[in-house]
């Protein structure tokens, strides 16, 4: 990660809750975002942004807000089966599949 960078986390579910506390363990400095209608970008450079769906159409528009914000990847976390095409067309650059809480292999080391 680019020093003073730092990852951006959409976490409302289980996994993605699993996923801060995993970044924090790490020492990985971590902005979360919430469904907010005017939210601004942070002062920080994104490295890079981790959105966990809980649902299809909050997990889009959280895409279409966000993606702006980083020329780093964007990850999109799901355990759909069905959404891949959806989500890079709002400019996902991973969508993982996974029904694990356990995402911590997506946490790059320094």
């Amino acid at each position: 990660m680019v020093d003073g960078a730092i990852a951006l986390v959409f976490a409302p579910n289980q996994a993605g809750k699993q996923f801060v506390h995993s970044l924090d363990e790490a020492h990985i400095a971590y902005g979360v975002v919430t469904c907010e209608e005017d939210m601004l970008p942070p002062e920080a450079e994104i490295s890079r942004i981790y959105l966990f769906e809980k649902e299809t159409v909050t997990c889009c528009r959280m895409l279409s807000l966000l993606r702006d914000w980083t020329y780093g990847p964007v990850y999109v976390v799901t355990n759909k089966h069905h959404p891949e095409a959806l989500y890079r067309s709002y400019g996902a650059t991973y969508v993982i599949r996974t029904n694990s809480e356990d995402v911590s292999f997506l946490i790059e080391n320094k």
